[in-house]
């Protein structure tokens, strides 16, 4: 699945203040306190003397680490800890955590990696450092983790990439998240790539059995007109009626361009009817398309 990529190897000591020097998390009580010129000597858990931004967990860690005191970080202080990290998105200290871990023999799991990778979901480099590490740690990806890369590649603008993961997600027996499914579904239609849109909706919508939102419908009939892509259209004009969901003017005339080029009097006469339901005074624009129909089918009368 992972292809490991070239990165650098990470520094031998870190810090967790620092994304310039990084030191074990366990060894920071007798690490020398490094400053910077305009910077007055103070101990480091000063700075962590209000804890407003993080975890409770991680501020008292490094307090009593910061005195000298002897915590045992078992594995789940860790996921505590790293929590803490994930929801500030702290990538540097998320990184620092797992190399702490490695230093006192504590081996990750796929729980500390997911968070891990929340971390760093602002940071491409951390992001693929996390999911080299979990390779070489030989950590199984669980739905979770499919759901943060899949996530982290639309964001890059790697659709196929994610694509893949989606599929591997799938055969690795995950369930999908409909928020996951939306967003890839949107982001294919919005890529000009309406089937794939499509195709999308009916494998979320058939092995969950529940519906996407009506936004996907919507977003797929929007870029299927644009490209003229019949299929589309139809399947999703269907869906969008037999749901009772309400186009607004500028896509209901477009449908009804739609109709004339396909000479489709019925679905004209359909959105005319919305087009009043909105109570949208109907101009030139609106009525053109159905004297095209009208003299398509060679309807004088009706023209």
């Amino acid at each position: 699945m992972f292809s490991p990529a070239r990165l650098p190897r990470a520094v031998a000591s870190r810090s967790l203040h620092s994304a310039r020097s990084w030191t074990p998390l366990r060894a920071l009580s007798t690490q020398p306190v490094q400053s910077t010129p305009n910077q007055a000597q103070k101990p480091r858990a000063q700075k962590f003397q209000d804890p407003k931004g993080f975890n409770t967990a991680f501020y008292l860690a490094q307090k009593f680490k910061a005195k000298n005191a002897r915590l045992h970080l078992v594995p789940h202080r860790y996921h505590a800890l790293m929590n803490a990290l994930a929801t500030n998105e702290l990538s540097e200290e998320s990184l620092a955590l797992l190399e702490d871990m490695n230093a006192c023999g504590v081996a990750p799991d796929v729980g500390i990696c997911n968070y891990a990778l929340k971390a760093c979901s602002n940071n491409p480099k951390r992001f693929r450092e996390v999911l080299e590490r979990m390779h070489k740690a030989k950590v199984q990806w669980d739905g979770v983790t499919y759901g943060r890369v899949i996530h982290h590649r639309l964001a890059d603008g790697e659709l196929e990439l994610a694509l893949q993961d989606f599929h591997a997600m799938l055969e690795a027996g995950h369930s999908i998240p409909g928020h996951l499914a939306e967003r890839l579904a949107n982001t294919a239609a919005k890529g000009d790539f309406p089937r794939l849109a499509l195709d999308l909706i009916r494998v979320y919508e058939a092995g969950a059995q529940q519906a996407l939102p009506p936004a996907s419908w919507v977003e797929t009939l929007t870029k299927s007109l644009e490209l003229y892509y019949d299929e589309g259209i139809r399947t999703c004009l269907n869906r969008i009626q037999a749901e009772g969901i309400s186009l607004d003017e500028g896509l209901t005339t477009e449908v009804l361009l739609y109709s004339a080029r396909v000479a489709d009097l019925d679905l004209a006469e359909s959105m005319l009817k919305h087009l009043k339901e909105l109570q949208v005074k109907l101009q030139e624009q609106h009525l053109a398309p159905l004297l095209e129909i009208y003299v398509k089918r060679n309807d004088i009368d009706g023209a």
